[in-house]
């Protein structure tokens, strides 16, 4: 494994217990095919936030659980491919990941970002599951949400968040009524927890948590190998 320079490290070389699943590096995505720029599943991030990720991992294991990374540090050629992708006419997995959205809006209502903090090596989508568990590949259900609206559930074995990761539709909000009492009460365990931490989230996605006290702006775009 090579070194990284800026402050970058390889995530397993500081704590190997936590899961790395990078969705992009796989066709496991919202465009259905792996996304350039991701050429290994290999969490990548800022030292400072791999240290503050081996304390979350550490304070979650003496409660049962561990930390499942989806996303980390994004390479700017990453978001290029999205854009690209929003402009074509490809819908293949619109059931899956945003069902009740035109894909030429999410840009707009701020599902994919044209300046992703992800570049910056500090943010990351994330979840949690039992310590006993493993992940599974992806099972498909249907699920009809509180306002009758349905969505595809691709379940990997992790906790139910009430949505899967990077399902683009208003239940994935934090504090959605959309969902199960379950699944909030798993939100809640999770977001209780990054932010004992020191991890800040956004109301849009329950799964995304950027470490709030950084001193680097920079956004960065060598490849994820």
């Amino acid at each position: 494994m090579k070194v990284l320079a800026n402050n970058f490290v390889y995530l397993s070389n500081i704590e190997s217990s936590i899961l790395q699943n990078l969705r992009y590096a796989s066709s496991d995505n919202f465009v259905g095919c792996k996304i350039n720029g991701y050429n290994a599943n290999k969490v990548i991030v800022k030292e400072k936030a791999a240290l503050r990720l081996k304390d979350v991992q550490k304070y979650l294991i003496n409660k049962g659980y561990t930390l499942v990374i989806y996303d980390a540090y994004r390479p700017r050629t990453a978001i290029q491919h999205f854009i690209k992708w929003s402009q074509n006419d490809d819908i293949s997995t619109k059931k899956y990941y945003y069902p009740t959205l035109d894909k030429k809006t999410l840009f707009a209502k701020g599902y994919i970002s044209l300046k992703s903090d992800h570049c910056k090596g500090y943010t990351f989508d994330l979840t949690i599951m039992p310590l006993q568990s493993s992940l599974k590949k992806i099972s498909i259900s249907e699920r009809i949400l509180k306002n009758g609206d349905k969505i595809s559930f691709l379940d990997d074995g992790t906790l139910d968040m009430g949505t899967s990761f990077d399902c683009f539709h208003e239940a994935s909000h934090h504090n959605s009524d959309l969902i199960s009492e379950v699944a909030k009460n798993n939100r809640k365990i999770l977001e209780s927890t990054m932010q004992k931490f020191g991890f800040s989230t956004i109301a849009s996605e329950w799964w995304h948590y950027t470490l709030s006290d950084v001193d680097d702006a920079e956004d960065y775009d060598f490849p994820i190998e």
